[in-house]
């Protein structure tokens, strides 16, 4: 059967022998659509970056790897097993997709660094955990065309972010609760001060 029969009717596509009910018209786009749009192609692009032809290595040169397990964690995310000499080991990779110029929440960005800081904490077993921002700066869906830049979040950065930045008022209030059984209110109080300076 002729493929060409879904397509045509009378010599003509089917869209022109609709009947349009409504005006047309334009419909912008905003942020959010450029957000999602680039999430969509990101996860295609790091998919093919870290899963295809040995892509993981560039970010892990110095160890063999034996598995790879997809996470839930930011917008692409990897535990990866490895072998190194005689000692097995985890590494965790993540990747949180931006498009333009945006601001990165700061609990977002704590978290992050958390992460970077203590692996452990948040991941079994895992030694490390890298994370990386995909930044797209150009989407041309005319052209078929976009562009991007891969920045890491490294250990430095992440120590400077940490100890810079204010620790939000519902992270003190949680940080006071489990303190309290230890010291009188007033001494925890002051021990979160001292430690946290202002809260925001």
């Amino acid at each position: 059967m002729d493929k060409e029969i879904y397509n045509m009717i009378d010599e003509k596509p089917i869209w022109q022998h609709m009947k349009n009910e409504s005006e047309k018209g334009n419909a912008k786009l905003i942020s959010q659509d450029y957000g999602i749009l680039a999430e969509r192609i990101g996860k295609r692009k790091l998919f093919d970056l870290t899963m295809r032809g040995g892509g993981l290595e560039k970010f892990f040169p110095n160890v063999d790897i034996v598995s790879v397990k997809v996470l839930s964690e930011g917008d692409f995310a990897l535990e990866v097993s490895y072998k190194d000499k005689l000692k097995y080991g985890k590494k965790i990779i993540i990747f949180e997709i931006k498009h333009g110029k945006v601001q990165i929440q700061q609990k977002q960005l704590r978290r992050y660094c958390s992460m970077i800081l203590n692996p452990g904490k948040f991941f079994r077993k895992a030694g490390e955990a890298k994370v990386f921002f995909m930044l797209f700066d150009y989407i041309d869906t005319m052209r078929n065309f976009s562009s991007y830049s891969i920045r890491e979040l490294d250990k430095d950065l992440a120590q400077k972010i940490f100890d810079a930045q204010p620790i939000s008022e519902r992270e003190n209030i949680k940080t006071f609760a489990k303190w309290k059984v230890e010291f009188d209110k007033k001494d925890t109080a002051n021990l979160i001060s001292a430690l946290y300076g202002y809260v925001e």
